[in-house]
């Protein structure tokens, strides 16, 4: 079974262990990209919610493979937040857009 992974400062991991999520990783936008590949390669996470302020220093092009990613999923949860770029990666991980109007 798949599991959740969260990635980001102390604050943000904390929120989420306290609802019940084992795997986190804190982490500061100087050293995120080196965590976030650690992350990524563990093949028990199905779902990687990652700090916006994270992925702050990380290039362009390492950004786009990994909002690319469909084994973990990567969902970047920011202040202002984006349902689009939810709805987007969970259009990759089950080929279904759940938002759909008729």
């Amino acid at each position: 079974m798949s599991e959740i992974g969260v990635l980001g400062s102390h604050e943000f991991t904390t929120g989420f262990q306290l609802i019940g999520i084992r795997r986190t990783a804190q982490t500061d936008s100087s050293h995120a990209f080196e965590s976030l590949q650690k992350q990524m390669q563990d093949p028990e996470l199905g779902i990687l919610i990652v700090e916006e302020e994270a992925m702050k220093n990380i290039h362009p092009e390492d950004r786009k493979k990994i909002d690319d990613s469909v084994k973990p999923v990567v969902v970047i949860l920011s202040k202002e937040g984006s349902s689009q770029s939810l709805r987007q990666s969970i259009i990759r991980a089950i080929g279904v857009d759940l938002w759909k109007e008729e």
